[in-house]
């Protein structure tokens, strides 16, 4: 392999990761918003309740901690506990 075309890869790779990333952010933003409209679909159809309420932080918390899990890995906090359906 001649210098250019190791340069050539490296850029690659590069890019291949960039966009690997990319995708996951995506991958995840979709899971959130799938998850979400289950969550609030399921509310409007037990009526107005105090119960099961949670803030939008601790649900994207959640959801977040749950699809890292599932990749195998988890970028922060990994005390984050999932909560079962």
């Amino acid at each position: 392999m001649g210098r250019s075309q190791l340069s050539e890869m490296k850029f690659l790779q590069k890019e291949n990761d960039r966009l690997k990333k990319i995708v996951a952010e995506l991958e995840l933003d979709k899971l959130i918003l799938k998850e979400s409209l289950d969550f609030w679909s399921q509310r409007s159809d037990k009526g107005p309740t105090t119960s099961g309420r949670y803030s939008y932080k601790a649900k994207t918390q959640h959801i977040r901690a749950k699809y890292w899990q599932s990749v195998g890995r988890c970028p922060f906090n990994a005390d984050v506990q999932t909560r079962s359906k």
